[in-house]
């Protein structure tokens, strides 16, 4: 770990010891995967019984919230639903969580839009940083909550905001542009408009903010670009390191400025720049390569290339470069050997850059990591820093058999939160008495632990095949038990509604099976099937099945019910039948 971190950490320590002893004098005695729908997918478990009714049968899922992006700060993780709307754990002596308090969680919360200038909006980007979050609208506004030093919220007041304030634009560089994508890193924030400019704000002490100044702003500034290499270029992508950034243009040329001590530039010097250079690719592996994606870290640099090769520059004190050395600094890309490696062979999809480690996801959704390890962060189940790729263990932990498609965005964390395919999250690594890992608890993990899903709505009636359930019982986490009903044989659907008048359904997810002489219903754990879902408040048209519960609409409950029980008949007389993801709509 650098001095600087180390630092960070022991100021920390230091702040929760005060903030206790203080505690005792005063008193007498708190990160894009895209999914369909805002629900998990629901899955039934012990999916067959007798006529008869009676068994205990499970649905999983359902109620819990489906994350599609999360992103890592040091101690915090700010995580987006398919829905929109944003959930946060972690520290949060600043009011980074965005939840009205200053209450660290060990699990994740909602960030409190109601009052604010973030109300009604819908957000499709997250971003943390060292202490301040963001968040991005699909109207291309930008918010922001938590520490306001050196101007980080953006929005010119200096003022700490534990809920979301408006990104200040009127008299700025930014006033009129659309925003597209944000990044935050340790005390700077960046945004990407749509016409391919680039600004940013907050702190600007080693000129990471690029526009020729070493002056913090607390309002947005543009990123110079006349007279250097990046003039005329139209940016793609941006992103934020300790105290420098990055961007990746549409030709695949990147650019960098800033803090440049270990050449995480790129440009083959170790001179920090006030103004964007060239990353330096000829001579280099990456020479005719395409790049799709970059990340940027504590001075080492990520870059994804379009066949899903990875390559690295800047430092290298533990093995970041995953180059097969260590101690080396590069200030040029190299490649991250994979030869030898479990990463060998695989196609990376995406990659990110944190405190000191890196973690790519490969298009067959596992995960790789290398650099430093020593709370566990490259999720190997050792604490063995490695200068080339290793792969996360899954094996007998909760991230076992999931695909993996994202892994968080940051540049500081010493933990990693990645989403599974079914907008789950696990995470693993560093676990301070804030929670980071976001899994209720302070322990640190070198392997996968599931983040606590937050539970958004609240079952209260199941039916199987149009006939209600008994014994509903619904669990901390959103599950649901109940007692099967007697009912006819053949196979039918369950439906779960929720306190909202919302429901959801998995197409022929139990078997009622008759009774036979010499054996009986069997059980076992169904797949999800085919999912249906009415619209939830909030939630995008999933076209898929809908049913209608608005007081005064056509019985489509009834209807379904009498399509399902003469599709029964005819599969009892051997008839192949399917409804796949149909669509009644009111």
């Amino acid at each position: 770990m650098s001095g600087l971190k180390m630092k960070n950490r022991q100021n920390k320590t230091a702040f929760m010891a005060i903030v206790a002893v203080l505690a005792l004098v005063a008193l007498p005695v708190v990160t894009v995967v895209q999914h369909a729908s805002a629900l998990s997918q629901l899955t039934v478990t012990s999916n067959s019984g007798s006529v008869s009714g009676g068994e205990t049968v499970t649905v999983t899922g359902g109620a819990k919230v489906r994350f599609a992006q999360v992103s890592m700060a040091d101690y915090h993780t700010l995580a987006l639903a398919s829905d929109g709307t944003v959930y946060a754990w972690g520290w949060n002596s600043d009011g980074q969580l965005g939840n009205g308090s200053s209450i660290s969680s060990l699990v994740p919360i909602a960030v409190t839009t109601a009052g604010t200038p973030m109300a009604g909006k819908t957000i499709v980007q997250v971003a943390a940083g060292d202490s301040f979050s963001l968040a991005l609208a699909s109207d291309g506004t930008v918010y922001s909550w938590g520490e306001n030093g050196a101007g980080k919220l953006g929005d010119g007041s200096g003022n700490d905001s534990d809920v979301p304030v408006a990104v200040t634009t009127a008299g700025t560089p930014m006033a009129g542009k659309t925003i597209t994508q944000i990044a935050a890193g340790e005390e700077t924030a960046l945004a990407l408009a749509s016409d391919g400019t680039v600004y940013g704000w907050g702190d600007n002490f080693a000129s990471q903010l690029g526009n020729a100044s070493n002056s913090d702003a607390p309002v947005p500034v543009a990123v110079t670009t006349a007279g250097t290499p990046m003039a005329g270029k139209t940016i793609k992508q941006v992103a934020v390191g300790d105290s420098y950034s990055l961007v990746l243009a549409t030709d695949g040329t990147m650019y960098a400025w800033g803090d440049n001590s270990y050449g995480g530039l790129g440009d083959s010097s170790t001179n920090n720049t006030n103004v964007p250079v060239a990353v330096v690719v000829a001579g280099t592996p990456l020479a005719g390569k395409t790049v799709t994606q970059v990340a940027a870290g504590f001075g080492t640099s990520v870059a994804l290339a379009s066949d899903g090769t990875v390559y690295t520059w800047g430092l290298n004190d533990y093995g970041e470069l995953g180059n097969g050395t260590t101690g080396s600094n590069s200030s040029v890309p190299v490649a991250v050997t994979t030869a030898g490696t479990p990463m060998a062979g695989k196609v990376i999809s995406q990659v990110s850059s944190q405190n000191e480690f890196s973690i790519a996801v490969a298009t067959d959704g596992t995960v790789y990591g290398w650099g430093a390890n020593g709370d566990g962060q490259l999720g190997d189940n050792t604490n063995n820093d490695s200068n080339v790729p290793v792969a996360v263990t899954t094996a007998g932990t909760p991230m076992a058999g999931k695909a993996i498609e994202a892994t968080g965005t940051g540049a500081n964390a010493e933990f990693s939160v990645v989403v599974a395919s079914d907008g789950t999250a696990y995470a693993w690594g560093a676990n301070d008495s804030d929670g980071e890992l976001g899994n209720g608890s302070t322990t640190p993990s070198s392997v996968p632990v599931a983040v606590t899903m937050p539970v958004n709505l609240t079952p209260v009636s199941v039916t199987l095949g149009g006939t209600l359930a008994t014994n509903l019982q619904v669990t901390g986490g959103g599950d649901v038990t109940f007692t099967a009903p007697a009912h006819a044989a053949g196979v039918v659907d369950v439906v779960i509604t929720y306190s909202n008048g919302a429901s959801q359904s998995v197409l022929g997810a139990y078997t009622y099976v008759a009774a036979q002489s010499g054996g009986g219903a069997g059980t076992g754990t169904g797949s999800s099937g085919d999912e249906t879902e009415s619209a939830v408040p909030g939630a995008p048209n999933t076209g898929i099945l809908a049913v209608s519960t608005k007081a005064g609409g056509i019985n489509l409950g009834a209807i379904a019910a009498a399509v399902i029980g003469a599709a029964t008949t005819l599969a009892a007389a051997g008839v192949v039948w399917a409804v796949r993801r149909a669509k009644l709509e009111q």
